[in-house]
């Protein structure tokens, strides 16, 4: 009996070797994340000056004052409320099954497979500088601006404590990448013209409806390779110079950006927590895939003196990126169904509501009769959209009925006002003469 279990042992021990596992389960010291169906990725952002030590990543977008930059002016500087640095250890957790050895780390860099040096290692985890990685990146240290390398690291669980991955040791690959936007990304267009270059804030009620924001290059990815993940808004409720990063300030929002084109599509575009009343200000920037805070929109000097002065003190103008909350005038992101549009639709986010919005406000709002049928139609907005919203027959009526009004807003803002009026015009003429034609008809059959 003896001698048939040692003859089983080294197949036992094979099985158990390969019924080992391991999957990613966290990490700290990074500026990004992701993980999902296409693997594990960790960033590290570069944005704004580094930190000489510590053992976490550090905030530069809250300092007081705020860095001047190159190609940028304070406080309109690039930062990372998590940037990385030399020093800072970058530490990975996982979870495994089978297997003692602690973890060990290796990568492969020019057909040559090198070991990682640890600075802590444990059978869950592993922590490693990020200068280390930098350099296998090919830099000389993190700071370096050369052109960096995709890194993919390979943990393993070294249970025969050889540093070296063999058959049956549990493995995972992690993919490991630099984000260093330089000094061409601080403001739009001071050097790069890629990111958003306009919006427009809307009244709502204690909140504004980020509109008509437009992107331009190759949106949501930036030329030096990060992806925008959100869209970050400055408030302020004294100037257009004071939405900006930095303390003392009103709480900036993020609004998360899904899809690609030259119309950025937001998952959210409000910003709450506004007093109706209160004049605000407006000032955006990107956010990308590691953090970095890039591209302030708009510049401190703006291109229209007129402009520049409203949005920086002088009430008898109007500054284009500011808005006041009003009960009345705007969007309820809770009291969407008090829209009679919202109502036949019957969802706030039905893309012929966003033609309908954008041609209020790039059209409606410039002219006296626009705002007066914008004022008289939230005025009875509350009482009829209910009465819709709960008859499904009497929201297709409705919807059927607002269609005409889409073709219409559709045309003038791919044609201009004028032009979609003069079709508009052309219609009616031609029905107009084919009525006119039926009753000639019949009026000599009689």
């Amino acid at each position: 009996m003896r001698f048939i279990f040692l003859l089983l042992l080294p197949v036992l021990w094979s099985s158990a070797l390969w019924a080992q596992t391991m999957t990613f389960s966290s990490v700290t010291g990074n500026s990004g994340l992701t993980n999902d169906t296409g693997g594990v990725e960790i960033f590290g952002g570069l944005a704004g000056p580094p930190c000489s030590s510590g053992s976490g990543t550090c905030n530069n977008c809250a300092s007081n004052p705020i860095p001047a930059c190159t190609n940028g002016t304070t406080p309109l500087c690039a930062c990372n409320t998590n940037r990385i640095y030399n020093n800072l250890p970058l530490t990975i957790t996982v979870t495994k099954t089978g297997g003692a050895g602690n973890l060990a780390a290796q990568y492969t860099a020019n057909g040559n497979t090198q070991k990682l040096t640890l600075s802590t290692t444990s059978s869950t985890s592993l922590s490693v500088p990020w200068l280390q990685l930098c350099v296998a990146m090919g830099r000389t240290s993190c700071e370096d601006d050369a052109t960096t390398l995709p890194l993919t690291v390979k943990i393993f669980s070294d249970d025969n404590a050889d540093e070296a991955l063999s058959t049956g040791e549990a493995s995972i690959d992690v993919n490991v990448t630099l984000r260093d936007p330089g000094d061409d990304y601080h403001v739009f267009g001071r050097i790069n013209s890629d990111g958003v270059n306009g919006f427009a804030p809307y009244p709502g009620d204690s909140k504004i409806y980020m509109e008509n924001v437009d992107a331009s290059g190759s949106f949501p990815t930036l030329s030096y390779g990060g992806e925008i993940k959100s869209m970050r808004v400055y408030v302020s409720d004294t100037s257009l110079s004071d939405a900006t990063p930095g303390d003392n300030k009103l709480e900036s929002q993020d609004l998360p950006v899904a899809g690609e084109g030259t119309e950025v599509d937001l998952t959210n575009s409000i910003v709450d927590g506004l007093e109706n009343g209160q004049l605000y200000f407006f000032r955006i920037a990107l956010i990308d895939d590691a953090g970095n805070v890039v591209q302030f929109f708009p510049d401190l000097v703006l291109e229209d003196a007129a402009a520049e002065l409203a949005c920086n003190g002088n009430p008898s103008a109007e500054c284009p990126y500011s808005a006041t909350p009003d009960e009345v005038l705007g969007l309820l992101s809770e009291d969407f169904n008090c829209f009679i549009a919202t109502a036949a639709f019957g969802t706030p986010f039905a893309p012929e509501l966003k033609v309908l919005r954008e041609f209020r406000s790039k059209i409606l709002q410039h002219h006296n009769w626009g705002v007066w049928f914008i004022k008289h139609y939230y005025k009875i907005s509350p009482k009829l959209a209910p009465f819709i919203f709960d008859k499904p027959w009497l929201r297709a009526t409705v919807r059927a009925g607002l269609w005409p009004f889409y073709g219409f807003a559709k045309l003038s803002l791919t044609y201009g006002f004028a032009n979609a009026l003069m079709a508009l015009t052309g219609v009616f003429a031609l029905v107009a003469v084919g009525i006119a034609h039926l009753f000639k008809r019949r009026h000599a059959r009689a």
